[in-house]
């Protein structure tokens, strides 16, 4: 999977539709130049594929775009975009993508994008587009080429390299000089001065690939180290399975939560009747939006998805739609809702729950979550990077999900 050391935050704005990209550490100016005619840019996900939605008339996908309040603030550059551009990434449940921009040379530039807020989509954005084929990268600007691939090129397209010049150079020195050169010598020594090129070129990439490769095991090395210490301070920190340890003070034991558990499960099956009657999921999550309900509510689970997002919701009732959704395990709904903002830099709460289900360990179970310890491991890792996030806060609403306290 690409990965890239340049990051573009993308934030909602408040008109569905509509949001704000920020290139950090980029100087607009300098590598757009006049930007104020239109940006070239595509947005793909991680792994290369297309949106699904994304449009474009040019063959590379690329989208060339009016951009609308740009602006350099010190170090970072932002501009904001439309719904050509917000549409497609809100329709789309992966979460993850890849920001690619051309600069005035045409040679694109490539960020991660970190989501800062869901996406919502506009309503009056035209008629939805079909699948496209996926993404297919740029062939390299010549200008910009090694001496090595300028060579390899030149070979293949006309069977002479770049040193061809130095070796008929050299025969023009020679006859200048008086010295007869006949035909033969003039091609061995061609063909000698190009094979010294091939073979210092190839020394060059043999060098370049042992030095790529050790980087490429120290770097595995280190991201194993990183899951393997996530995975010892999440299992700590949240199952509390070390014997004579507390990790922090709001993470009590699971011997003292579980009276509390044996207490809280009468209270919500006695008012159960009363919550469901009130159209909205379970645990006295009441969702004051009705377009966010699931019941009752016309169209496919994508369609209920989006009409939800593009209202606006408030935490409360995306927390409902999201307990409503696992109760009536209406997956793509609740799927949409936990990575989405579970990848978001405040969703510490959404990956929370996401690891508890998918812990092997975990007593919570749902046919939307399957069992697996890399995704557990993973959505701990995003829990620990919200800085916002409240442990007890995440264990009262677990237990206000369907069936949560009542897994045996």
């Amino acid at each position: 999977m690409p990965v890239s050391d340049k990051i573009a935050r993308f934030a909602p704005l408040k008109q569905p539709g509509h949001g704000t990209f920020t290139l950090l550490h980029f100087n607009g100016l300098q590598s757009l130049g006049g930007y104020q005619a239109g940006i070239e840019l595509i947005v793909v996900r991680r792994n290369e594929e297309l949106l699904a939605d994304w449009v474009s008339p040019q063959p590379d996908g690329f989208l060339r775009i009016q951009p609308k309040n740009c602006r350099q603030r010190a170090l970072d550059f932002c501009f904001d975009v439309g719904p050509e551009v917000v549409n497609p990434m809100a329709f789309d449940n992966s979460g993850d993508y890849l920001l690619k921009v051309k600069d005035q040379r045409g040679v694109y530039q490539t960020f991660t994008v970190a989501i800062q807020g869901m996406p919502r989509p506009s309503s009056n954005f035209g008629p939805k587009p079909q699948p496209r084929p996926s993404f297919k990268a740029q062939g390299p600007n010549g200008a910009y080429m090694s001496p090595e691939e300028r060579l390899r090129a030149a070979q293949e397209g006309t069977g002479l390299g770049p040193d061809s010049n130095k070796a008929a150079a050299s025969s023009f020195t020679a006859a200048a000089a008086g010295e007869p050169v006949t035909p033969a010598e003039r091609q061995a020594r061609a063909n000698a001065t190009q094979q010294a090129a091939l073979d210092a070129a190839a020394n060059r990439e043999s060098k370049t690939q042992a030095a790529g490769t050790l980087i490429k095991v120290i770097g595995i090395a280190c991201v194993i180290l990183l899951l393997l210490g996530a995975a010892y301070f999440l299992k700590d920190l949240i199952f509390n399975d070390l014997e004579g340890t507390s990790p922090a003070p709001v993470a009590q034991s699971q011997e003292e939560q579980a009276p509390a558990k044996e207490e809280e499960t009468p209270q919500l099956e006695e008012n159960a009747g009363e919550q469901l009657s009130l159209g909205t999921a379970v645990g006295g999550l009441v969702s004051s939006n009705p377009v966010c309900r699931i019941d009752g509510a016309k169209g496919d689970d994508r369609t209920i998805i989006n009409n939800c997002l593009a209202s606006n919701p408030s935490n409360e009732d995306l927390r409902g739609m999201l307990a409503e959704s696992l109760r009536l395990n209406r997956c793509e709904i609740a799927l949409r809702i936990l990575r989405t903002k579970g990848r978001a830099a405040e969703g510490g709460l959404y990956a929370y729950v996401y690891a508890m289900y998918a812990d092997p360990r975990s007593k919570f179970v749902s046919s939307c979550i399957t069992k697996s310890d890399a995704d557990a491991q993973y959505w701990a890792q995003r829990v620990q990077n919200d800085q916002t996030f409240n442990l007890q806060e995440a264990k009262d609403f677990m237990q206000q999900l369907p069936a949560g306290a009542a897994q045996p």
